[in-house]
């Protein structure tokens, strides 16, 4: 008996564990999929002549497809997912049918963006300060509150109250926090050559 139960057990590990690798999996190939959707490079696919406009995928053509060397079965059906969660649309244009993200998978995208948003340091620093500017209003407080938790978080250092400083390129990422919380318009940002505590600054930083 005992042995029974332990052979059930392993088995229960073995299906979980099994699982867990097609979730890791899928998750893998949705992101990849709605990346390089956001980033403009097409993914376009024929449809079966007797199908056409139901959905039903003929030969997809990707670059992808054959660098990863990824199962085209396998890509369909996640494709299939993410138009039934409404995360992408079919675009038709003549023989070939375009994949475009809908306006809810751009949300899904820029809600993962987000969270693994990191800004890039730089082997050498030019020795220019970025400024990072900001004068919202009450009203938008809960946007003001995550901006400030943002930046922290990406490593800017706070200068005052609504003045944070960083040694390198971060416009586009700033851009981003703000576009994210629909707040650009009263987010400035600035590159100077020269602050005052500038020696401070360097210490934080860990520059030379």
């Amino acid at each position: 008996m005992q042995k029974i139960r332990g052979s059930a057990k392993i088995t229960t590990m073995y299906k979980t564990n099994q699982t867990k690798v097609k979730k890791q999996k899928s998750f893998s190939l949705v992101k990849k999929i709605l990346t390089a959707l956001q980033c403009g490079k097409p993914i376009n696919f024929i449809m079966k002549p007797q199908t056409k406009g139901k959905g039903f995928v003929k030969k997809i053509n990707w670059q992808k497809l054959r660098e990863e060397k990824i199962d085209e079965g396998y890509l369909k059906n996640q494709i299939y997912h993410l138009r039934r969660k409404k995360l992408i649309e079919f675009k038709e244009i003549g023989n070939i049918t375009k994949i475009v993200l809908s306006e809810q998978g751009k949300k899904y995208v820029l809600k993962y963006d987000y969270g693994n948003l990191k800004i890039h340091k730089y082997k050498f620093w030019d020795r220019k300060w970025r400024l990072v500017m900001f004068d919202i209003p009450e009203n938008k407080k809960r946007a003001r509150d995550a901006m400030r938790e943002k930046i922290k978080e990406l490593g800017l250092v706070k200068f005052n109250d609504s003045v944070w400083i960083y040694p390198y390129s971060c416009r586009r990422e700033i851009d981003f926090v703000a576009e994210f919380w629909q707040i650009g318009k009263y987010v400035n940002y600035a590159k100077v050559v020269s602050i005052t505590n500038q020696h401070y600054l360097k210490k934080v930083f860990k520059l030379q």
